[in-house]
């Protein structure tokens, strides 16, 4: 005989199967959730990177003024907003690859970078090669290099 205001132990063992059901699937979508927006932060994080590197290379002359590879303390390739100078890029490649990234403040990243001018010959790479997989940020400037319009491309991964 039942009596009123008793309960089933099969219903409160179904019940409690469900609230920890429910509990264990909202937990599950939290850390998911979660995960997904620490790896979209990350992404955006590079790009604001890339964006700022990018930006001190093209417009800025770099520290001292008249640097090179030997004497460099802030790399800046501009002989004026855009217009890159010649010589400020090829010592660019011949600056060691790990002290370039401390001097561009990449020392947790990677970085390419790409100089594709219309005179072939004048074209430049300097940095590791991009790899296919991973995260990666690119920004991309017109520029001035040699007299001609160029391309210049700043890769950054992990």
């Amino acid at each position: 005989m039942r009596e009123k205001g008793q309960t089933v132990s099969y219903d409160l063992l179904i019940a409690v199967l469900l609230f920890l059901l429910l509990m264990q699937t909202m937990q599950f979508l939290w850390t998911d959730s979660l995960q997904g927006n620490l790896d979209q932060q990350g992404i955006i994080t590079m790009r604001e990177l890339a964006s700022n590197v990018s930006e001190t290379l093209i417009k800025s002359q770099g520290f001292p003024r008249e640097w090179n590879s030997a004497n460099v303390e802030t790399i800046g390739l501009a002989q004026r907003p855009s217009v890159l100078s010649v010589d400020k890029v090829r010592e660019f490649g011949l600056i060691d690859h790990n002290q370039a990234r401390i001097l561009l403040a990449l020392s947790q990243y990677d970085f390419f970078f790409e100089l594709d001018s219309v005179l072939n010959e004048l074209d430049v790479n300097v940095g590791n090669a991009v790899p296919d997989t991973g995260e990666l940020a690119v920004v991309s400037r017109n520029v001035i290099y040699g007299g001609e319009n160029a391309n210049a491309k700043l890769y950054i991964f992990e």
